[in-house]
Protein backbone atom coordinates (compact mmCIF):
# COMPACT_ATOMS: atom_id res chain seq x y z
CA UNK A 1 0.00 0.00 0.00
CA UNK A 2 1.62 3.40 -0.89
CA UNK A 3 1.02 6.01 2.33
CA UNK A 4 -1.28 9.45 1.51
CA UNK A 5 -1.82 8.27 -2.21
CA UNK A 6 -4.32 10.88 -3.29
CA UNK A 7 -1.92 14.19 -1.79
CA UNK A 8 0.93 11.98 -3.60
CA UNK A 9 -1.49 11.84 -7.02
CA UNK A 10 -1.81 15.41 -7.20
CA UNK A 11 1.78 16.42 -6.46
CA UNK A 12 2.50 14.70 -9.34
CA UNK A 13 0.15 15.01 -11.36
CA UNK A 14 1.28 19.06 -11.28
CA UNK A 15 4.88 18.21 -11.72
CA UNK A 16 3.75 16.18 -14.35
CA UNK A 17 1.89 18.28 -16.36
CA UNK A 18 5.47 20.82 -16.30
CA UNK A 19 8.01 17.99 -17.04
CA UNK A 20 7.18 14.82 -17.77
CA UNK A 21 4.81 14.96 -20.76
CA UNK A 22 7.72 16.96 -22.64
CA UNK A 23 9.52 13.27 -22.02
CA UNK A 24 7.92 10.61 -24.34
CA UNK A 25 5.76 7.73 -22.78
CA UNK A 26 8.29 4.98 -24.06
CA UNK A 27 11.61 6.49 -22.63
CA UNK A 28 10.17 6.97 -18.81
CA UNK A 29 9.70 3.66 -17.90
CA UNK A 30 7.00 2.62 -15.75
CA UNK A 31 7.68 4.83 -12.85
CA UNK A 32 7.54 8.51 -12.07
CA UNK A 33 10.98 9.72 -14.42
CA UNK A 34 12.35 12.14 -12.05
CA UNK A 35 11.67 10.23 -8.54
CA UNK A 36 14.77 7.57 -9.70
CA UNK A 37 16.66 6.73 -6.85
CA UNK A 38 20.83 8.32 -8.07
CA UNK A 39 22.46 5.35 -9.88
CA UNK A 40 20.07 2.89 -8.59
CA UNK A 41 21.54 2.54 -5.17
CA UNK A 42 19.25 3.15 -2.22
CA UNK A 43 20.63 4.10 1.15
CA UNK A 44 18.68 2.49 3.95
CA UNK A 45 18.42 2.23 7.62
CA UNK A 46 17.33 -0.93 9.32
CA UNK A 47 17.97 -0.94 12.73
CA UNK A 48 15.55 -1.71 16.05
CA UNK A 49 13.13 -4.51 14.40
CA UNK A 50 12.60 -8.37 15.48
CA UNK A 51 14.66 -10.59 13.52
CA UNK A 52 12.15 -12.42 11.41
CA UNK A 53 10.97 -8.96 9.83
CA UNK A 54 14.48 -7.74 9.55
CA UNK A 55 15.12 -11.07 7.73
CA UNK A 56 12.15 -10.75 5.80
CA UNK A 57 13.32 -7.37 4.61
CA UNK A 58 16.74 -8.24 3.60
CA UNK A 59 15.03 -11.26 2.28
CA UNK A 60 12.76 -8.62 -0.28
CA UNK A 61 16.09 -6.54 -1.08
CA UNK A 62 18.06 -9.33 -2.77
CA UNK A 63 14.80 -10.48 -4.64
CA UNK A 64 14.94 -6.95 -6.47
CA UNK A 65 18.74 -7.26 -7.13
CA UNK A 66 18.69 -10.87 -8.11
CA UNK A 67 17.44 -9.53 -11.70
CA UNK A 68 17.71 -5.74 -11.52
CA UNK A 69 20.40 -3.27 -11.18
CA UNK A 70 19.16 -1.49 -8.33
CA UNK A 71 21.02 -1.77 -5.33
CA UNK A 72 20.72 -1.42 -1.31
CA UNK A 73 23.23 -0.11 0.81
CA UNK A 74 23.79 1.08 4.45
CA UNK A 75 22.61 4.83 4.84
CA UNK A 76 26.04 6.41 5.86
CA UNK A 77 25.77 10.32 4.58
CA UNK A 78 23.42 10.18 1.51
CA UNK A 79 21.25 12.97 1.22
CA UNK A 80 18.40 11.04 0.36
CA UNK A 81 17.29 7.34 2.21
CA UNK A 82 14.95 4.76 3.32
CA UNK A 83 14.36 3.87 6.63
CA UNK A 84 11.92 0.99 7.72
CA UNK A 85 10.03 1.16 10.66
CA UNK A 86 7.51 -1.07 12.74
CA UNK A 87 5.01 1.81 13.68
CA UNK A 88 0.88 0.64 14.59
CA UNK A 89 -0.08 2.45 11.27
CA UNK A 90 -0.32 -0.44 8.30
CA UNK A 91 1.86 -1.38 6.09
CA UNK A 92 3.04 1.32 3.24
CA UNK A 93 6.18 3.03 1.88
CA UNK A 94 5.58 6.96 2.25
CA UNK A 95 6.13 7.73 -1.69
CA UNK A 96 6.86 6.22 -4.82
CA UNK A 97 10.69 6.21 -5.22
CA UNK A 98 13.33 8.72 -3.82
CA UNK A 99 12.54 12.22 -1.76
CA UNK A 100 14.45 14.81 -2.94
CA UNK A 101 16.62 14.34 0.55
CA UNK A 102 15.98 13.38 3.76
CA UNK A 103 14.12 9.73 4.66
CA UNK A 104 11.52 8.07 3.66
CA UNK A 105 9.76 5.52 5.92
CA UNK A 106 8.62 2.10 4.89
CA UNK A 107 6.28 0.88 7.69
CA UNK A 108 5.53 -2.93 8.31
CA UNK A 109 3.54 -3.53 11.07
CA UNK A 110 -0.58 -3.15 11.46
CA UNK A 111 -1.41 -4.50 14.92
CA UNK A 112 -4.96 -4.03 16.25
CA UNK A 113 -6.66 -5.34 19.32
CA UNK A 114 -7.22 -8.02 17.96
CA UNK A 115 -3.93 -8.78 16.19
CA UNK A 116 -2.55 -8.73 19.45
CA UNK A 117 -4.82 -11.07 20.78
CA UNK A 118 -4.35 -13.85 18.18
CA UNK A 119 -0.20 -12.62 17.98
CA UNK A 120 -0.74 -12.05 13.94
CA UNK A 121 2.19 -10.24 11.82
CA UNK A 122 0.34 -8.69 9.73
CA UNK A 123 2.85 -7.01 7.54
CA UNK A 124 5.08 -9.39 8.36
CA UNK A 125 4.07 -12.11 5.66
CA UNK A 126 5.84 -13.41 2.12
CA UNK A 127 5.37 -10.57 -0.06
CA UNK A 128 4.81 -7.48 1.48
CA UNK A 129 8.06 -6.33 2.30
CA UNK A 130 8.73 -6.87 -1.53
CA UNK A 131 5.73 -4.99 -2.55
CA UNK A 132 6.28 -2.19 -0.09
CA UNK A 133 10.45 -1.76 -1.53
CA UNK A 134 8.82 -1.76 -5.19
CA UNK A 135 7.18 1.02 -3.94
CA UNK A 136 9.90 2.20 -2.66
CA UNK A 137 12.02 1.80 -6.00
CA UNK A 138 9.41 3.43 -7.31
CA UNK A 139 6.42 1.35 -8.87
CA UNK A 140 2.66 1.79 -8.53
CA UNK A 141 -0.21 -0.32 -8.09
CA UNK A 142 -0.76 -2.30 -11.22
CA UNK A 143 -4.47 -2.15 -10.36
CA UNK A 144 -3.77 1.98 -10.58
CA UNK A 145 -2.84 1.91 -14.03
CA UNK A 146 -4.46 4.45 -16.53
CA UNK A 147 -5.39 1.33 -19.03
CA UNK A 148 -6.45 -0.80 -16.07
CA UNK A 149 -10.07 -0.90 -17.11
CA UNK A 150 -9.50 -2.90 -20.20
CA UNK A 151 -8.23 -5.62 -17.97
CA UNK A 152 -10.24 -5.52 -14.57
CA UNK A 153 -13.31 -4.38 -12.89
CA UNK A 154 -13.09 -2.20 -10.05
CA UNK A 155 -15.99 -2.43 -7.49
CA UNK A 156 -16.02 0.65 -5.32
CA UNK A 157 -19.03 0.10 -3.66
CA UNK A 158 -17.07 -2.66 -2.43
CA UNK A 159 -14.16 -0.95 -0.89
CA UNK A 160 -13.73 0.56 2.42
CA UNK A 161 -14.50 3.95 2.02
CA UNK A 162 -10.63 4.25 3.70
CA UNK A 163 -9.04 2.98 1.19
CA UNK A 164 -10.39 3.92 -2.12
CA UNK A 165 -7.84 6.03 -2.61
CA UNK A 166 -5.53 2.91 -3.23
CA UNK A 167 -7.45 1.95 -6.69
CA UNK A 168 -7.18 5.40 -7.82
CA UNK A 169 -6.13 5.45 -11.65
CA UNK A 170 -2.49 7.13 -11.57
CA UNK A 171 -2.14 8.65 -15.41
CA UNK A 172 1.07 8.83 -15.73
CA UNK A 173 2.33 5.20 -15.10
CA UNK A 174 3.38 3.97 -18.42
CA UNK A 175 1.25 1.31 -19.86
CA UNK A 176 3.73 -0.13 -23.09
CA UNK A 177 4.22 -3.40 -20.26
CA UNK A 178 2.07 -5.67 -20.33
CA UNK A 179 -0.74 -5.30 -17.49
CA UNK A 180 0.62 -8.32 -15.20
CA UNK A 181 -2.29 -10.01 -13.38
CA UNK A 182 0.80 -11.95 -11.22
CA UNK A 183 2.42 -8.70 -10.13
CA UNK A 184 3.32 -8.06 -6.51
CA UNK A 185 2.67 -4.53 -7.16
CA UNK A 186 -1.39 -6.01 -7.44
CA UNK A 187 -4.09 -6.63 -4.82
CA UNK A 188 -5.85 -9.22 -4.63
CA UNK A 189 -9.23 -9.43 -5.85
CA UNK A 190 -10.71 -8.90 -2.19
CA UNK A 191 -8.46 -6.06 -1.18
CA UNK A 192 -10.01 -3.52 1.67
CA UNK A 193 -13.54 -5.56 0.78
CA UNK A 194 -16.34 -4.49 3.34
CA UNK A 195 -17.89 -7.97 3.01
CA UNK A 196 -15.03 -10.08 1.84
CA UNK A 197 -16.83 -10.52 -1.60
CA UNK A 198 -14.54 -9.69 -4.14
CA UNK A 199 -13.41 -5.50 -5.02
CA UNK A 200 -11.58 -6.74 -8.20
CA UNK A 201 -12.70 -8.75 -10.86
CA UNK A 202 -10.47 -10.09 -14.20
CA UNK A 203 -12.25 -9.04 -17.55
CA UNK A 204 -10.15 -11.49 -19.21
CA UNK A 205 -9.42 -15.23 -18.99
CA UNK A 206 -6.83 -14.41 -16.93
CA UNK A 207 -6.79 -14.61 -12.87
CA UNK A 208 -6.14 -12.15 -10.43
CA UNK A 209 -3.70 -13.86 -8.52
CA UNK A 210 -0.70 -11.37 -7.02
CA UNK A 211 2.55 -13.67 -6.46
CA UNK A 212 4.77 -13.64 -3.06
CA UNK A 213 7.50 -12.38 -5.34
CA UNK A 214 8.77 -10.33 -8.12
CA UNK A 215 7.12 -11.75 -11.80
CA UNK A 216 9.35 -11.10 -14.67
CA UNK A 217 7.21 -8.39 -15.66
CA UNK A 218 8.18 -6.16 -12.30
CA UNK A 219 11.68 -7.13 -13.03
CA UNK A 220 11.08 -5.96 -16.74
CA UNK A 221 9.67 -2.52 -15.20
CA UNK A 222 12.49 -1.52 -12.97
CA UNK A 223 14.63 -2.49 -15.42
CA UNK A 224 13.63 -0.21 -18.30
CA UNK A 225 12.49 2.39 -15.71
CA UNK A 226 16.05 2.85 -14.68
CA UNK A 227 17.94 1.61 -17.84
CA UNK A 228 19.51 -1.65 -16.34
CA UNK A 229 22.67 -2.81 -18.38
CA UNK A 230 21.57 -6.09 -19.82
CA UNK A 231 23.97 -8.68 -18.04
CA UNK A 232 22.15 -7.63 -15.00
CA UNK A 233 18.54 -8.20 -15.87
CA UNK A 234 19.38 -11.79 -16.65
CA UNK A 235 16.72 -14.12 -14.81
CA UNK A 236 17.86 -17.10 -12.69
CA UNK A 237 15.84 -20.72 -13.60
CA UNK A 238 14.86 -23.04 -11.05
CA UNK A 239 17.62 -25.01 -12.25
CA UNK A 240 20.93 -24.19 -14.31
CA UNK A 241 21.68 -26.67 -16.82
CA UNK A 242 25.16 -27.43 -17.83
CA UNK A 243 26.95 -30.18 -19.79
CA UNK A 244 28.36 -33.53 -18.21
CA UNK A 245 32.11 -32.81 -19.17
CA UNK A 246 34.18 -35.66 -21.33
CA UNK A 247 36.77 -35.88 -17.72
CA UNK A 248 34.18 -36.53 -15.27
CA UNK A 249 36.54 -36.10 -12.43
CA UNK A 250 35.93 -32.18 -12.41
CA UNK A 251 33.39 -29.90 -12.49
CA UNK A 252 33.78 -26.20 -13.66
CA UNK A 253 31.51 -23.42 -12.92
CA UNK A 254 31.71 -19.86 -15.55
CA UNK A 255 30.11 -17.05 -13.75
CA UNK A 256 30.39 -12.99 -13.30
CA UNK A 257 29.80 -10.70 -10.40
CA UNK A 258 28.26 -7.69 -10.38
CA UNK A 259 30.14 -4.11 -9.44
CA UNK A 260 28.69 -4.49 -5.83
CA UNK A 261 30.16 -7.94 -4.73
CA UNK A 262 33.34 -6.62 -6.37
CA UNK A 263 33.45 -3.59 -4.07
CA UNK A 264 32.33 -5.95 -1.15
CA UNK A 265 35.44 -7.94 -1.80
CA UNK A 266 37.65 -5.19 -2.01
CA UNK A 267 36.34 -3.46 1.05
CA UNK A 268 36.36 -6.31 3.07
CA UNK A 269 39.73 -7.74 2.29
CA UNK A 270 38.39 -10.80 0.40
CA UNK A 271 41.23 -11.98 -2.00
CA UNK A 272 39.62 -14.87 -3.22
CA UNK A 273 35.95 -16.28 -4.48
CA UNK A 274 35.15 -19.49 -3.98
CA UNK A 275 32.80 -22.10 -5.95
CA UNK A 276 31.23 -24.38 -3.23
CA UNK A 277 29.68 -27.43 -5.32
CA UNK A 278 27.16 -29.26 -3.38
CA UNK A 279 27.38 -33.04 -3.66
CA UNK A 280 23.44 -34.49 -2.93
CA UNK A 281 23.42 -38.26 -2.11
CA UNK A 282 20.48 -40.15 -2.76
CA UNK A 283 21.29 -42.74 0.80
CA UNK A 284 20.65 -40.14 4.04
CA UNK A 285 23.33 -38.40 5.47
CA UNK A 286 25.91 -38.50 2.86
CA UNK A 287 25.74 -35.62 1.02
CA UNK A 288 29.15 -33.71 0.68
CA UNK A 289 30.49 -30.84 -0.70
CA UNK A 290 33.81 -29.40 -2.94
CA UNK A 291 35.34 -26.39 -2.64
CA UNK A 292 37.69 -24.30 -5.71
CA UNK A 293 39.36 -20.87 -5.80
CA UNK A 294 40.10 -18.04 -7.85
CA UNK A 295 41.26 -14.58 -6.61
CA UNK A 296 39.27 -11.51 -7.10
CA UNK A 297 39.73 -10.04 -10.82
CA UNK A 298 37.10 -7.73 -11.55
CA UNK A 299 33.08 -7.52 -12.47
CA UNK A 300 31.11 -8.16 -15.17
CA UNK A 301 30.70 -9.93 -18.70
CA UNK A 302 34.43 -9.01 -19.49
CA UNK A 303 36.00 -10.16 -15.96
CA UNK A 304 34.14 -13.74 -15.98
CA UNK A 305 35.34 -16.33 -13.93
CA UNK A 306 36.03 -19.71 -14.30
CA UNK A 307 36.57 -22.78 -11.29
CA UNK A 308 37.09 -25.78 -11.50
CA UNK A 309 36.22 -27.92 -8.05
CA UNK A 310 36.77 -32.07 -7.60
CA UNK A 311 34.01 -34.23 -8.54
CA UNK A 312 31.78 -35.49 -6.30
CA UNK A 313 32.50 -38.65 -4.27
CA UNK A 314 32.01 -41.88 -6.42
CA UNK A 315 29.87 -43.81 -3.43
CA UNK A 316 26.11 -43.73 -2.38
CA UNK A 317 25.37 -42.52 -5.76
CA UNK A 318 26.48 -38.21 -4.93
CA UNK A 319 25.47 -36.06 -8.04
CA UNK A 320 26.25 -32.89 -8.40
CA UNK A 321 23.25 -30.44 -7.03
CA UNK A 322 23.85 -27.19 -6.38
CA UNK A 323 26.09 -24.35 -6.62
CA UNK A 324 27.25 -20.78 -4.88
CA UNK A 325 30.04 -18.29 -4.65
CA UNK A 326 31.52 -17.15 -1.90
CA UNK A 327 34.02 -14.19 -0.90
CA UNK A 328 37.30 -15.42 0.76
CA UNK A 329 40.21 -14.26 2.84
CA UNK A 330 42.47 -16.55 1.25
CA UNK A 331 42.19 -20.03 -0.93
CA UNK A 332 40.98 -22.04 1.60
CA UNK A 333 37.42 -22.93 3.27
CA UNK A 334 37.38 -21.45 6.47
CA UNK A 335 38.64 -17.68 5.23
CA UNK A 336 34.94 -17.87 3.44
CA UNK A 337 32.82 -15.63 5.21
CA UNK A 338 30.90 -14.24 3.07
CA UNK A 339 28.22 -17.15 1.17
CA UNK A 340 26.06 -16.08 -1.44
CA UNK A 341 23.28 -18.53 -1.27
CA UNK A 342 22.68 -21.64 -3.81
CA UNK A 343 21.71 -22.02 -7.09
CA UNK A 344 20.51 -25.15 -8.69
CA UNK A 345 22.28 -26.87 -11.25
CA UNK A 346 21.16 -30.15 -13.61
CA UNK A 347 23.53 -31.72 -15.89
CA UNK A 348 22.35 -32.43 -19.61
CA UNK A 349 23.10 -35.35 -21.32
CA UNK A 350 24.75 -35.13 -25.49
CA UNK A 351 20.87 -35.91 -26.14
CA UNK A 352 19.34 -33.05 -23.76
CA UNK A 353 18.03 -34.70 -21.34
CA UNK A 354 18.27 -34.43 -17.64
CA UNK A 355 21.05 -36.81 -15.76
CA UNK A 356 22.47 -37.74 -12.71
CA UNK A 357 26.33 -36.53 -12.57
CA UNK A 358 29.52 -36.37 -9.85
CA UNK A 359 30.50 -33.37 -12.42
CA UNK A 360 29.40 -30.67 -14.76
CA UNK A 361 30.55 -28.10 -16.97
CA UNK A 362 28.38 -24.95 -16.32
CA UNK A 363 28.38 -21.50 -17.31
CA UNK A 364 26.03 -18.92 -15.43
CA UNK A 365 24.86 -15.74 -17.18
CA UNK A 366 23.27 -14.86 -14.00
CA UNK A 367 25.16 -12.23 -12.48
CA UNK A 368 25.37 -13.50 -8.83
CA UNK A 369 24.90 -10.04 -6.20
CA UNK A 370 26.33 -10.91 -2.75
CA UNK A 371 27.43 -7.92 -0.47
CA UNK A 372 26.36 -7.23 2.98
CA UNK A 373 22.79 -5.97 4.30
Amino acid sequence: MLYNTKLAAVAMSLLASQQVVAKPIESRGSMWEYNHWPNAEIPYILTGLPHDLSENIRGAMRMWEAQTCVRFVPYTNQPAWAEFRKWDQGCFSQQMGAPSSGATIVNLDSPNFWDRLTFSKVCNTPGTAGHEIGHLIGLAHEQQRPDRDQYVRVLTNRIDPNFLDQFDILPWIDTSLPFDYNSIMMYSNTAFSKNNKPTIESLTNQEINPYDTATQGDYAAVNKAYNCPAWLTNPIPECRKGAIPANTDFSSYDFIIDDTTFNQAKAGGYTHIAVHQHCNSNAPNMDTDNWGFTPVAGAGPNARYKVTTDRCKKTHDRHAAKYEIALCRGDWTEACDMMCGYRSVCPTAADGTDQESKAVDLVDDAAWVCHAL
